[in-house]
């Protein structure tokens, strides 16, 4: 992180989200709840019924972390993501991330996650996040980058990363 801005590796930048990338924001939720097209339903209802829900987690994200940042990952100035930050004085906590189906694979979250934790060891303070405890796959990318297990919930688990600089300070018996 250099002059509060992040620093991504190759043809990926990152930019605060715009009125205008609200559209794109509700197209990554869509993409994302297959689990429902999975109902016995109507097509038209699914769709609303994701369009409530995704309405409902917005609300719920500005209530619970009205500080936080919304930001658009970008490959070659075109939307592949998006990542939800509250950048809190006692941690960095990632509220959300996702990237579109073209967007999965290819390393960008990690390069994001990496971003943040170099953010986070400059300003010597953890980085925070949940994650659902049905998604083990997520939940080895996110120990592949060095987080761990602080407890959680039946549904979801807490997890955190601390900065060697912070660890070693902690370390130090005086």
């Amino acid at each position: 992180m250099q002059n509060g801005k992040l620093e991504l590796p190759g043809n990926l930048s990152i930019r605060l989200a715009a009125a205008a990338d609200r559209a794109f924001i509700e197209q990554l939720y869509h993409a994302s709840r297959d689990d429902l097209r999975l109902l016995q339903a109507e097509r038209d209802f699914v769709e609303e019924l994701i369009s409530m829900q995704q309405s409902a987690r917005s609300a719920a994200y500005e209530e619970q972390y009205p500080q936080a940042c919304n930001f658009i990952v970008e490959y070659l100035s075109e939307p592949v993501g998006r990542v939800l930050v509250d950048f809190g004085q006692a941690q960095v906590h990632v509220v959300d991330i996702a990237f579109s189906p073209k967007g999965r694979g290819q390393g960008y979250g990690a390069a994001v996650m990496r971003a943040l934790q170099q953010a986070s060891r400059q300003i010597m303070v953890p980085m925070t996040l949940w994650v659902q405890r049905s998604k083990p796959g997520l939940r080895n990318f996110y120990a592949a980058l060095g987080f761990q297990s602080a407890g959680g919930d039946a549904m979801n688990e807490q997890l955190i990363w601390i900065p060697d600089t912070l660890a070693n300070q902690a370390a130090r018996p005086c």
